[in-house]
């Protein structure tokens, strides 16, 4: 993947074929979360982070915990890569939760490893 981050490839492509290359990253978060984008090359994603390690377009099992955002915004976040960019978000509204906080922050590290790893 070259160029500028995109998420619907990050989401449709890059991360299910990362998931079986490093397992280790996805199974520390060990549940099911949610990822819903708006904007162009928005949607909803279910990433299964249990033993199965699937990525689904959609909302295909019930999340743990939810993030919201912009494309633009989120493809920001990753290209920022840290976890106090994750907080600015959140605080400033481009980023909204729900569910369970610290597996969300657990989901940013695994997002900002494979998004450089795809890039």
């Amino acid at each position: 993947m070259k160029g500028k981050l995109n998420a619907r490839d990050l989401f449709d492509h890059e991360i299910p074929k990362l998931l079986p290359e490093k397992p280790e990253v996805a199974k520390r978060i060990n549940a099911v979360v949610g990822i819903e984008l708006t904007g162009e090359d928005g949607g909803y994603w279910t990433l299964d982070l249990t033993e199965n390690l699937v990525v689904e377009r959609g909302r295909t099992k019930e999340p743990k915990c939810t993030i919201i955002a912009h494309t633009d915004d989120f493809e920001a976040l990753l290209a920022g890569g840290s976890v106090r960019d994750l907080l600015q978000a959140f605080k400033e509204k481009r980023l909204q939760t729900s569910g369970h906080l610290p597996t969300i922050l657990k989901l940013e590290g695994l997002l900002t490893s494979y998004s450089k790893m795809a890039s």
